[in-house]
């Protein structure tokens, strides 16, 4: 059996098993399946959409968070020295007190969350926009549990 004839078994298994449950949906809701499946690949598509509008809005934050992160830790500034007068190099986060320390971890913090958002939303869009069918059976199988 060559892989696309197993991806297509793989499909056509998942469209019956869709098939089955919003059938079994619809006798429950007292509707008929043909009016049901649109509704739910309509919502599949505007699922995706947010999901991709959140990803895109994490991928900014993690960006953010990242160039705050390189300017604060990484980049060199040029200082004058506290005692000596003479200029030195060092980086923003060395001269500030600690008093502010919880200053320092907001970058930290803007691109680890960032980078999460982004990647959690951003599996759920290409799930709910590439395989509608697939993403419908789980949101419908996670309800019913």
């Amino acid at each position: 059996m060559s892989p696309g004839q197993e991806v297509n078994l793989i499909v056509d298994n998942i469209s019956s098993k869709l098939d089955n449950v919003v059938n079994s949906l619809a006798i429950k809701l007292g509707v008929a399946a043909d009016t049901l499946l649109p509704i739910l690949l309509k919502q599949a598509r505007i699922d995706g959409v947010m999901a991709l509008l959140w990803s895109l809005t994490g991928l900014l934050i993690f960006l953010f968070g990242f160039y705050i992160c390189y300017k604060f830790y990484v980049e060199k500034i040029e200082v004058i020295g506290n005692y000596s007068g003479n200029m030195r190099t060092t980086t923003r986060a060395t001269e500030w007190e600690e008093v502010i320390f919880i200053l320092w971890l907001a970058p930290a913090f803007c691109f680890v969350a960032g980078g999460l958002l982004f990647i959690n939303y951003f599996s759920v869009a290409m799930n709910a926009l590439l395989n509608p069918q697939f993403y419908i059976l789980k949101q419908i199988l996670s309800t019913l549990k």
